[in-house]
């Protein structure tokens, strides 16, 4: 399936967890499923599931939380 792979190189590490957080930032105050993230890098869900979390060091769901309570934090100063 010409999915992202860990061992694809920095580039292609940085594309996905890039993207993914860009598409999860513009998308702060509503729902991010890992199928949005999917589809934004352009690739299956499971290859998705696969690569990210060795990849971003945390799975896509710990990234969104992440990033939700950092806008929060941002917010409330």
């Amino acid at each position: 399936m010409g999915g992202v792979h860990p061992e694809s190189g920095a580039a292609q590490r940085d594309d996905l967890i890039g993207a993914s957080e860009c598409f999860i930032g513009d998308r702060i105050a509503g729902p991010v499923y890992v199928a949005d993230l999917a589809r934004r890098v352009k690739i299956s869900v499971s290859d998705f599931a696969h690569a990210y979390p060795p990849q971003a060091r945390e799975s896509p769901f710990c990234t969104v939380r992440r990033l939700k309570l950092e806008a929060a934090q941002r917010f409330l100063l």
